[in-house]
């Protein structure tokens, strides 16, 4: 009974210390998201494989199409500060249809979900993308 407590014991601490520490990947601020993308202010956009850069989030937010259901868009929207050295704010940009790339430290992230591809342990930060009409809301 001891042995199975202390393997708990164990098994408990170790999950507790690697939860904390410098491994986190809440490195790019949280700032307050609301920006807007259109038909008539980003025409670029509106195709599939698309993008468009707006205002907002710590350096600006990178939109891409990814598909297109019937008349809707699908858009995945990160924000373009690099997860890489985030203090230094370093901009992504779209490598090609499936990569997200920081020319500074020539990190990679996959377009589909963010996650790092190369040099970079953390993915990029993410934001909701909804349509009301014929706006697109990019918002956290």
């Amino acid at each position: 009974m001891n042995k199975v407590l202390n393997y708990i014991l164990l098994f408990s601490s170790l999950i507790f210390f690697n939860s904390c520490g410098d491994g986190s990947c809440n490195v790019v601020p949280s700032v307050s998201v609301y920006s807007q993308l259109s038909q008539g202010s980003n025409p670029e956009a509106f195709v599939v494989g698309g993008s468009a850069t707006l205002a907002g989030g710590v350096s600006g937010i990178l939109v891409c199409c990814s598909s297109m259901t019937g008349i809707n868009y699908n858009f995945i929207a990160y924000d373009r500060c690099s997860t890489v050295n985030p203090e230094e704010r370093n901009q992504v940009i779209l490598k090609d249809a499936y990569t997200i790339q920081d020319p500074v430290s020539g990190a990679e992230w996959l377009l589909v979900d963010g996650s790092p591809a190369k040099n970079a342990t953390c993915p990029l930060k993410p934001y909701i993308v909804t349509r009301v009409g014929s706006i697109y809301y990019v918002q956290n």
